[in-house]
């Protein structure tokens, strides 16, 4: 399963999201992480967001399979690019 994280949020709430993300997806621009994980995984990643951030916007999106993607502009790898 793909699972795809963007946020929005203050500079103390970044920080709490970033350090419970990280360790499962790729971060691919300020706000947004991507990458392949089972969906019980995703799941508890959600649990996990939920219970620790308080006033951020946070949305997660769960995709059966990887999407078709397309790199637009100078990044290096295709983590990095527009889904």
């Amino acid at each position: 399963m793909y699972v795809i994280v963007a946020y929005d949020s203050d500079p103390e709430e970044r920080k709490n999201i970033r350090s419970i993300v990280i360790p499962h997806l790729s971060w691919i621009q300020n706000s947004v992480f991507a990458g392949e994980m089972t969906r019980v995984a995703a799941l508890e990643l959600y649990d996990a967001l939920k219970e620790k951030v308080v006033d951020a916007r946070i949305t997660m999106w769960l995709i059966d399979r990887k999407p078709e993607t397309f790199l637009i502009g100078g990044q290096e790898d295709m983590e990095s690019s527009i889904i």
